[in-house]
């Protein structure tokens, strides 16, 4: 798992890919990735706010994907996975 300085640093490079080529579904895909990893990170810390945060960045992601047309199904089924997830921590104490 990457920490602190260092997953920061992935976020900020995955963001520039995905920013600089919006088209890359690949760099999309790994920059939504990026964030549900940190939203399950701060949802196990029990962060639930910063958890809704970065599961919704990634719903975000998967949004713009399914508008563009990019792996419609696979995102569906990811965007599906992450609304539950969302709702979860939205309800945790």
């Amino acid at each position: 798992m990457i920490h602190g300085t260092e997953g920061a640093q992935r976020s900020d490079a995955l963001k520039k890919l995905a920013v600089d080529d919006p088209r890359n579904a690949q760099a999309q895909r790994d920059l939504m990735h990026s964030h549900c990893q940190l939203g399950t990170l701060h949802e196990q810390e029990g962060r639930f706010s910063d958890a809704v945060s970065a599961f919704g960045t990634a719903v975000s992601v998967l949004q713009r994907m399914i508008a563009a047309k990019q792996n419609v199904a696979q995102s569906e089924k990811e965007l599906a996975i992450l609304q539950i997830a969302v709702s979860r921590c939205e309800r945790a104490p």
